[in-house]
């Protein structure tokens, strides 16, 4: 077994030389793109090769200044699917041990680039039962991939971002209680930026924890407009929702600055229902950028299917960027 015990100054080395890039993202402009890594849903949809290595979208043609490494999706034991990225594992455990992955996540971080790992998904274990127990998993995460010093880490002294909550099932119980202790683990940490984000579904109020939404502090919140009558391939019906979200954003959230990110599959092989094609995308987008202040930017799942789709993620980036705002100004 790996074992990462006392490399505190290492940690917090990483996390001084990721200083600049977790300060490059600004979320006051409504221009941002995300987009996820991890699952490569291009190989298992037309059995070809797919998704690059993290750094690889980083270094060549970039346009996201979000990626979201997915997924961590069991907490007892913790548990990562990252489809064919990593394969070793920690002795006697089912944990993965990917030091290339964490080499990878530091070059994005080195190149400006914002990187969070997903919590959830539609697959795996995840539960959270008690206040408690969403307290000791905000521990084992902080210590496992984030500024703590745990003796185990998977992405070795790369130390992430932030944390995205893609939470599709189960019990909301402890979620604002984990993301509370997460808060209070990022302000221990005072030489560098740290964001909690989510993605619920389009569904509003969301389906699974409506009142974590309304308890706990988030910065943004990627949501779904997809496999659902609220998904984008509506616009422009009374089921397409984005309104709700941004008054959600303006009135119920703790976070009165937080930024709404229309979530979009990359292809039309990325989710059920819910594509629209590149003209129709921009034509959405410019008019949620135009009309809703709380519009953070766009979020692309996933990143294997956007590059073949005719750079899908640089034309939505390429249209928010004709008319980019940032805070106040003009």
């Amino acid at each position: 077994m790996l074992r990462w015990a006392g490399t505190i100054v290492a940690v917090g080395l990483m996390a001084l030389l990721g200083r600049q890039a977790a300060d490059a993202l600004d979320l006051s402009c409504n221009n941002n793109l995300v987009s996820y890594w991890g699952q490569n849903i291009y190989k298992f949809k037309h059995n070809a090769t797919g998704e690059q290595g993290l750094d690889y979208y980083c270094e060549n043609n970039p346009s996201e200044d979000i990626l979201v490494v997915s997924f961590l999706n069991t907490y007892d034991p913790m548990i990562i699917n990252l489809s064919d990225h990593c394969y070793e594992f920690f002795n006697d455990t089912k944990l993965l041990n990917c030091p290339k992955v964490g080499e990878q996540i530091k070059k994005c971080q080195s190149l400006g680039k914002t990187v969070l790992l997903s919590m959830g998904g539609q697959e795996g274990e995840y539960r959270l039962t008690s206040e408690q127990q969403g307290k000791r998993v905000a521990q084992e995460i902080w210590d496992m991939f984030l500024g703590g010093q745990g003796d185990t880490r998977p992405f070795g002294d790369a130390v992430l971002d932030g944390l995205d909550l893609d939470i599709e099932k189960n019990d909301a119980v402890g979620y604002t209680d984990f993301i509370k202790t997460m808060r209070d683990l990022y302000a221990s940490d005072k030489n560098k930026k740290y964001y909690m984000a989510a993605a619920p579904l389009c569904h509003y109020p969301d389906l699974v924890m409506p009142m974590t939404y309304n308890e706990a502090w988030f910065d943004m919140i990627f949501v779904q407009f997809y496999n659902s009558p609220c998904g984008a391939d509506n616009f422009g019906t009374q089921t397409f929702n984005f309104e709700m979200w941004d008054a959600w954003a303006r009135i119920y959230s703790v976070n009165k600055d937080v930024k709404v990110f229309l979530g979009l599959p990359s292809s039309e092989y990325a989710a059920l229902t819910g594509y629209v094609d590149a003209d129709r995308m921009k034509h959405i987008v410019g008019d949620l950028q135009s009309t809703y202040s709380s519009f953070g930017g766009v979020m692309l799942y996933d990143i294997s299917e956007s590059r073949p789709n005719g750079d899908y993620s640089k034309q939505a980036k390429d249209e928010m960027n004709r008319n980019a705002n940032c805070g106040n100004s003009d």
